[in-house]
């Protein structure tokens, strides 16, 4: 009978067989500190477990200088989480705040268990470990001076907004959720999911807002969701508008509910191209070079006469508080030429602003 230690490696060999194909004597050895027999007993083995396994595939192991690999290996063998995939999602997840410490930390226990019995022939374990170490280390849980104290955690949440929004492509199912708004202000209503988006950080639910006098199309925040249910109330809204709403450009900065998107055009001079193009691309709606100049002033027909001097045009559509406010943050970088409306608002605000240093 195997004892316990060479139970759990032959198991972890049978792992990493079915999830890269192949086992080599030197990556046993250097794991495992055993020697090169060791290593031949568990490939005899595991080849007279394959010969015996009654499988649809006639799987078994041929041997090439010291490396094992697997032949007739299923493909569903190869869905498993590999480590450069457990990496990267640690490294996305770390850098948003969708979830609280906590539950990062119990994400990230169940893909790491997804990933466990991979190979870490092409990763150190001490790499591997110094990586995740840094991830969690940087962490930035949602800190905000706003204590919401939700009732279910965001998997939860998450599992009731993603089954109303996403049940039917072409049909509403309304929830009814306590939302708590900017102001700290906490109320309750009922919605009509459209979609659900991440941006800048956080996830957010686009939804019908069902009101006293009518309906609106608002973006919500999906940490300042307090409780969610799904609603039993009946609804008459058009369900041919919801194709249509989801696939209306996200607001760059939701400061305003309740504008509408609206071309734009602005110019725009370097670092701030790439910037731009990055902010208010989206999956319908992509930001566009529509005009190029040289350094000086010529117009020109590629990106590389524009060079590190020359600037460029750009239209996009997009919310225009929003987008307002990140064309202003951008200085001598952009100059907005229209909307007429916006021109006029941006000169009257950078004015304000400048009598506001001169005081």
């Amino acid at each position: 009978m195997a004892s316990k230690s060479q139970a759990v490696r032959l198991l972890e060999l049978a792992m990493e067989l079915l999830t890269t194909g192949s086992i080599s004597k030197e990556q046993f050895t250097e794991k495992y500190g055993k020697s090169v027999r060791t290593f031949q007993r568990d490939v005899k083995i595991l080849r007279k477990y394959l010969a015996g396994n009654d499988t649809d595939t006639d799987m078994g192991l041929e041997s090439d200088d010291g490396t094992y690999r697997l032949t007739n290996r299923p493909e569903s063998t190869k869905r498993f989480l590999g480590i450069p995939q457990l990496l990267l999602l640690t490294e996305i997840l770390a850098s948003s705040r969708v979830l609280a410490k906590e539950e990062f930390t119990q994400m990230m226990d169940t893909l790491m268990n997804m990933a466990m019995f991979q190979s870490l022939a092409q990763i150190k374990d001490n790499a591997l470990r110094n990586a995740l170490k840094n991830a969690f280390d940087s962490y930035k849980d949602n800190n905000h001076p706003l204590d919401f104290n939700p009732s279910e955690d965001t998997f939860e949440k998450l599992t009731t907004l993603y089954e109303a929004t996403y049940r039917d492509k072409d049909h509403y199912s309304a929830i009814d959720v306590t939302y708590t708004n900017v102001y700290n202000r906490t109320s309750h209503k009922t919605l009509l999911p459209v979609s659900i988006v991440f941006d800048k950080y956080y996830l957010y639910l686009r939804a019908v807002e069902v009101m006293y006098r009518g309906y609106s199309f608002n973006t919500y925040r999906v940490d300042r969701i307090k409780h969610v249910r799904m609603s039993e109330e009946r609804l008459d809204y058009p369900s041919s508008q919801k194709s249509e709403l989801a696939s209306r450009p996200f607001p760059s900065n939701a400061f305003s509910e309740h504008d509408y998107p609206e071309a734009i055009e602005f110019y725009c001079w370097p670092p701030a191209i790439e910037a731009a193009l990055d902010n208010f691309g989206s999956a319908r709606y992509e930001a566009e070079i529509i005009e190029r100049y040289d350094r000086y002033g010529r117009s020109v027909k590629s990106d590389d006469m524009v060079g590190k001097h020359g600037h460029v045009k750009i239209k996009i559509r997009d919310y225009p508080e929003g987008a307002k406010f990140w064309l202003m943050g951008q200085g001598t970088k952009v100059q907005v030429t229209s909307p007429e409306s916006m021109v006029r608002e941006i000169k009257k605000e950078l004015a304000a602003a400048a009598r506001m240093y001169d005081k």
